[in-house]
């Protein structure tokens, strides 16, 4: 069986980011729900039509403006792949974007980004406001452990090879598991590279009702820190893998011609999609897979 792991999918396939983290006697129950929450409201929820953006609907984004002359001056949206002619100068084109009318130059900020609000018609953004983009936001991380230490304390020194946890979480028994973390006892480390490293704990999250089985599996796998987390009822890696391989039918499709501007596709208990604007034609597009997704559009309709 292959490894199996999240991923995202950014009009090619990428890693998605491995969260790593054990000796503790406690296995603390995690509630049944998603790992993490999205700012975004899923497509198949009550809050969906709130999503949708009809012609006509008043909308707003940040993001970053493309003026070429001779060309229609173009608002990206934040796709991995979407500015292009970047080497040697400014980016000149996004296919994922939309094109601007009204927009006034002069105001655009040293960084090339805005804030724009306006109407949307015909894939073209009528721009009725304009100022400085929202900050980008900063990816954070979980480094607590959510066990108590082992009587003794956490083991000190270099961590050991943690290849056969890999091999026993992501190859061989995906059923039983949820992604690996890796935390930090002594509190959240540097950046520095230099000097003593910190001590890390694997958090293993079991989903098997087996979990005395899983346990000793992981155990005898992995001599390091581990911390052991029984959420019963969560989504395993095999769970997510089949519900992520289920959206994939139907979004590589879409993501194959960029003019339904569905750019990026990430794993996870939802599997998260980002798109340019969420129409109607693209939500109905979507209904097979409504109740395993999260749609997560740039353009976003103001009420």
């Amino acid at each position: 069986m292959g490894r199996l792991r999240p991923i995202v999918l950014a009009l090619a396939l990428a890693a998605f980011p491995l969260a790593a983290c054990a000796d503790a006697p406690a296995r603390p129950e995690a509630p049944a729900s998603p790992s993490s929450a999205s700012s975004a409201s899923p497509a198949g929820s009550a809050e969906a039509g709130d999503l949708v953006v009809r012609d006509g609907d008043t909308v707003e984004a940040s993001g970053r403006v493309v003026i070429v002359p001779g060309r229609p001056t173009r608002f990206c949206a934040p796709a991995p792949t979407t500015l292009e002619g970047t080497i040697g100068g400014p980016p000149k084109r996004c296919d994922m974007g939309v094109d601007l009318d009204g927009f006034d130059a002069r105001k655009l900020g040293p960084d090339g980004r805005a804030l724009l609000r306006g109407t949307l018609r015909g894939g073209v953004l009528h721009v009725s406001a304009q100022g400085p983009a929202r900050p980008e936001p900063v990816p954070t991380f979980d480094w607590q452990v959510p066990c108590p230490a082992p009587a003794g304390g956490w083991k000190n020194g270099d961590r050991p090879d943690d290849n056969g946890l890999h091999e026993l979480v992501y190859d061989e028994h995906p059923e039983w598991y949820r992604d690996l973390r890796v935390t930090y006892p002594d509190g959240e480390p540097g950046s520095s590279t230099d000097g003593p490293q910190p001590r890390t704990v694997f958090v293993v999250e079991i989903v098997t009702a087996d979990h005395d089985a899983a346990e000793r599996a992981v155990r005898s796998r992995y001599t390091g820190n581990i911390c052991i987390v029984v959420s019963p009822g969560a989504k395993s890696l095999a769970d997510q893998q089949r519900d992520l391989e289920r959206v994939q039918d139907v979004a590589d499709p879409l993501m194959q011609d960029p003019a339904n501007g569905v750019y990026e596709l990430s794993g996870g208990d939802r599997v998260e999609l980002s798109m340019v604007v969420l129409t109607p034609q693209l939500n109905d597009r979507l209904a097979p897979v409504r109740e395993l997704i999260t749609a997560n559009p740039w353009l976003r309709r103001v009420t």
